[in-house]
């Protein structure tokens, strides 16, 4: 049997099984040309709870063999966010590091600054 949620079994695990965002997602379109050539600029994902960006987050680092990091606003704090950029360039992440940062409207806008 296996114990994992439903929403983790069904989840999609390539960019052709999610729905919607097909004006990005879609091949030949601009998000999933960005994903295939493996050139990510700095990205910001934004909607409402259940529409799929963690989902598409975790298939961008599938594809682009990303070590995916997530954090959450609520409870990250900078030392959090510091210590991830500071495995980028080591052996911990040699392909590089897709930060996650869930609910950032919570996180300390003067925090980020210093960063």
């Amino acid at each position: 049997m296996n114990n994992n949620p439903l929403a983790s079994r069904i989840r999609p695990s390539e960019l052709s099984e999610v729905v919607g965002q097909r004006h990005l997602l879609e091949k030949g379109k601009p998000l999933y040309n960005m994903i295939e050539n493996g050139n990510l600029p700095n990205l910001i994902f934004y909607g409402p709870s259940g529409v799929g960006k963690t989902t598409v987050a975790s298939i961008i680092a599938q594809k682009t063999q990303k070590t995916l990091r997530k954090l959450n606003g609520t409870s990250a704090s900078t030392q959090d966010i510091k210590d991830i950029v500071a495995q980028i360039g080591t052996f911990a992440a040699p392909n590089g590091i897709l930060l996650y940062l869930d609910e950032i409207q919570y996180f300390n806008k003067l925090s980020i600054i210093h960063i």
